[in-house]
């Protein structure tokens, strides 16, 4: 591999942050080529990443085997990693249309890597088809008993409603803000 052809490998790419760590790399090779004459400040940002390659390459050229592997490995575009974390539920369409290659042949497998999805996901579709939706939430604090603790102990802090309701401080806050009293005092 030619001095060209890694200026052009170095040049192709626009990626700041690679660029960064080629940088690092050629200033680690000029200071493992010299240590003795190696400067002891580290190169400016400025300094041009030409002039580095061609230090390296006419001082040491059996390092250049070492910055083609490292310049490959940094600029080669690599394969996005698959990521079933999603953030958001699939829609009742989506679900029916996965179960209905499903009942049509199609393995799980097939399946989860065609939509890129967990075959774990398409199990729980099929056992439940029916998405599920919380309707109400449960809470331990009986709303009418808060409010009457608070007719009582108007002063209370909440950690001691917490003690009283075995609860924490959060879920007192949580169910006075759901019965819409707050802690400013009335004139």
């Amino acid at each position: 591999m030619s001095y060209r052809t890694v200026l052009d490998l170095a040049s192709a790419l626009s990626d700041t942050d690679k660029l960064k760590l080629a940088y690092h790399l050629l200033g680690q090779l000029m200071l493992a080529q010299s240590p003795s004459s190696a400067p002891t400040q580290k190169l400016p940002p400025s300094t041009d990443y030409d002039y580095c390659l061609e230090r390296v390459l006419k001082s040491k050229p059996n390092r250049l085997p070492a910055l083609r592997t490292f310049l490959e490995a940094i600029f080669i575009p690599t394969e996005p990693k698959i990521c079933y974390n999603t953030p958001m539920a699939y829609s009742d369409d989506f679900r029916q249309q996965v179960l209905r290659q499903l009942n049509c042949g199609k393995t799980y497998r097939q399946l989860a890597e065609e939509y890129n999805i967990s075959t774990r996901t398409i199990l729980n579709w099929k056992a439940n088809p029916d998405r599920k939706v919380r309707t109400s939430y449960t809470s331990k604090i009986d709303l009418e008993k808060l409010r009457q603790d608070v007719l009582d102990y108007p002063d209370a802090y909440q950690r001691e409603r917490a003690t009283r309701f075995n609860c924490t401080d959060r879920a007192i806050a949580k169910a006075l803000k759901r019965l819409k009293l707050t802690r400013k005092k009335s004139d």
